[in-house]
């Protein structure tokens, strides 16, 4: 293993800056299916990827969590045991609706800088720490283009340690796009011509009746850092550079 510095990105405030530089990223989330980024590299590593006995600090999860990656074919999931990551076989249907077992490599199997997988936590109040080698290699993915009727989804994930900002960054996409956070799902944004938005609540007061009623914003229009979300192309096809 290589030796680096130690830098901490709790607040997540800022990017942890320099080379050999190693640091610890807290992603907020309480809910048990969290969609997290792969932020750094292997320390001491020669590839830029994660393997993924490395990622996630595993002292502060349970036993029987599991790590689920989309490699784009198929699922790849590890279960926490004594410790440590441990590959599982993943059951599938085949186009005949047959089962169909995939095996899992190890531990070792390299994860993509910047790219996204799931958390599967037995209880969502254990927090969850990302750690690594700092990187300055410039990514970027390409979104799956496709139509109304028929979505493309691309899993994107910001490897940050600061929030990404999809208008301030000037993101595009097509009218209708989406992007669901991996909180649950529960976080919506919504591209029109110009940008994107978000629901926001506001309150007015009618006929001396405080009312709440949900209106788009531009502000806040955010993916947090080391978290990942699902791109569902229903047109756009915008190359999102981290």
């Amino acid at each position: 293993m290589g030796v680096c510095a130690l830098a901490a990105a709790t607040a997540l405030g800022a990017d942890v800056m320099g080379r050999n530089v190693c640091g610890l990223m807290n992603v907020p989330s309480d809910a048990k299916v969290t969609m997290i980024a792969v932020p750094w590299v292997t320390v001491g590593g020669e590839a830029d990827a994660m393997k993924v006995a490395d990622l996630v600090k595993t002292d502060t999860l349970s036993a029987g969590d599991e790590l689920y990656y989309y490699d784009g074919s198929v699922y790849r999931c590890w279960k926490l045991q004594g410790g440590a990551w441990q590959p599982t076989t993943v059951t599938l249907k085949d186009a005949k609706g047959n089962d169909l077992s995939v095996q899992t490599p190890d531990a070792s199997y390299a994860l993509p800088r910047g790219k996204g997988l799931f958390l599967v936590r037995q209880d969502a109040t254990k927090e969850i720490w990302l750690y690594g080698q700092h990187s300055t290699a410039p990514i970027s993915v390409a979104v799956a283009a496709g139509t109304a009727g028929t979505p493309a989804y691309t899993m994107i994930a910001n490897p940050n340690a600061v929030a990404y900002d999809l208008n301030a960054k000037g993101v595009g996409g097509a009218a209708g796009d989406q992007i669901l956070l991996g909180d649950g799902g529960t976080t919506l944004y919504t591209r029109t011509e110009t940008a994107w938005t978000r629901k926001t609540d506001v309150t007015k007061t009618i006929g001396g009746v405080a009312r709440t009623f949900k209106k788009d914003t531009t502000e806040g229009v955010v993916i947090p850092a080391g978290t990942g979300a699902w791109y569902v192309s229903k047109g756009g096809s915008p190359t999102i550079a981290w």
